[in-house]
């Protein structure tokens, strides 16, 4: 059973996102950039950072990493109906997780102490 976690800064987050606008349209699908754009400007890096976390870590728990040819926006972070996150997986990513026979993907994330944290399990 594969697995993946990651773990992030928000200020980090915060410090990209002002200085590289492009960011968010690189690294989040549209549905991921309209859900952080409709929270205050106080949560929003919090938000990306979770998200990051949770991408960075399904790139690991599928054995690329980020350098494999899997692109960070070919993994999106919903939401289930209870709120909770949920990933969806596309092009290289969805194929790298097909190759391993992986059928369910589940992410928790966690923020706590300005850090952003986010664990997957592929089975």
């Amino acid at each position: 059973m594969p697995i993946g976690v990651d773990l992030v800064e928000v200020a980090r987050i915060r410090r990209v996102l002002e200085r590289h606008p492009g960011f968010t349209v690189r690294h989040f699908t549209s549905d991921e950039r309209e859900r952080a754009g409709a929270l205050p400007e106080a949560r929003r890096a919090e938000f990306l950072a979770g998200r990051f976390a949770a991408k960075e870590a399904a790139l690991k728990a599928l054995g690329t990493g980020i350098s494999g040819g899997v692109s960070l926006a070919e993994v999106e972070t919903g939401a289930a109906p209870s709120g909770a996150p949920v990933l969806r997986l596309t092009g290289a990513a969805l194929r790298a997780a097909e190759a391993l026979g992986v059928r369910e993907f589940q992410v928790s994330i966690s923020h706590d102490g300005g850090f952003a944290v986010a664990f997957v399990v592929l089975s």
